[in-house]
């Protein structure tokens, strides 16, 4: 019978949750540890490693397969982004030295790139143009220098649980703003799934995989919907947006 993986994560909520529930799928034991649940479940724990240096003893005792740290801002200015990534994992790197695992799992953001990189793909260096990608991209730093040859780092394109909204793309008698041209989406099942996967493969280097659907564009949508009118004269896009090469997306099945 194969060993059942035990896969630790830091930063338990909803993703987590559905990474949970993928256990029978994957052949693995999930662990969770939240710095705010109301209450301990099974396998499940409370503890704020912002304030908490020591890593609770049971979670020591353990052999873990995977650790997966998934962070995120403690406020949406800079400061929060800041504290959030770079103080967050400054804090878990050092509560986890004690700790016995074979691989760490970091999740990242696609807002390390700038649409002026286009086209994204796997050889793309990082650029951010905003503060939010520069300090996932400086915990991204933090991550390599602490786990080396032990370190997965996912860049996760924007997060979503339903199914993408279409219904404005339609001819407009004036005309409609659009963040971006082109729409960047991961579904919280998929990301659930690549965490999952990842997770039961022992790889010797270290990683960095794109983790998105198809670029979405909403250009070539629309004309090739409405065939007799130009997407120009409907909408107006605030930015081009990124595209990724369809070949550079990593795919967990």
């Amino acid at each position: 019978m194969q060993k059942i993986k035990k896969v630790l994560i830091f930063g338990y909520g909803d993703l987590g949750s559905r990474v949970k529930a993928l256990e029978a799928n994957y052949n693995i034991k999930v662990y969770g540890v939240s710095r705010r649940l109301s209450e301990n479940e099974d396998s499940l724990y409370r503890w704020d490693w912002m304030t908490n240096t020591d890593l609770p003893q049971d979670l020591l005792d353990i052999e873990w397969d995977a650790i997966v740290i998934i962070l995120k801002p403690t406020s949406y200015d800079e400061l929060g982004y800041y504290e959030g990534y770079c103080k967050g994992l400054t804090q878990l790197v050092q509560a986890i030295q004690q700790a016995q695992y074979r691989r760490v799992i970091f999740v990242s953001s696609t807002r390390v790139y700038s649409y002026k990189n286009n086209p994204i793909g796997k050889d793309t260096k990082p650029t951010p143009d905003d503060f939010r990608g520069h300090k996932i991209l400086e915990a991204e730093s933090l991550a390599i220098r602490s786990f080396a040859n032990k370190l997965t780092i996912l860049r996760f394109s924007g997060l979503y649980k339903d199914a993408l909204d279409l219904s404005n793309y339609s001819p407009q008698t004036s005309r409609q703003l659009l963040p971006s041209e082109n729409i960047n989406r991961l579904s919280r099942e998929a990301a659930a799934s690549i965490i999952a996967s990842v997770s039961t493969v022992l790889s010797l280097e270290q990683e960095v995989l794109i983790c998105s659907e198809p670029t979405f564009n909403c250009k070539d949508y629309f004309e090739s919907r409405f065939p007799d009118y130009r997407f120009n004269d409907s909408f107006t896009c605030k930015e081009q947006g990124k595209i990724f090469i369809k070949e550079a997306l990593y795919n967990s099945c």
